[in-house]
């Protein structure tokens, strides 16, 4: 089971289809992993209402985050490396 305090992060990646192949890597090999993610566009709840979408970097309007068990961290690093 992974927890907050045994986690690592292993990647950190705007691109979902980058999160969709480490993600796929992980799994073929056998690690467990959470996925976070976090919508960038959203600050303070209410941002976009009052702005829009104006001069905003849409390719990056989602930050994925990937942890594993520290100690799967290194095999997670080969599995993720090597797609």
């Amino acid at each position: 089971m992974i927890t907050l305090f045994n986690r690592r992060e292993v990647l950190l990646t705007y691109s979902l289809q980058a999160q969709s192949d480490a993600r796929n890597a992980l799994q073929a090999a056998g690690i467990d992993y959470i996925v976070r993610t976090k919508n960038t566009m959203n600050h303070h709840g209410a941002a976009r209402a009052h702005t829009g979408s104006f001069a905003q970097r849409m390719d990056a309007a989602y930050e994925y985050k990937i942890y594993v068990h520290k100690a799967d961290y290194a095999k997670a690093r080969m599995a993720i490396g090597a797609m």
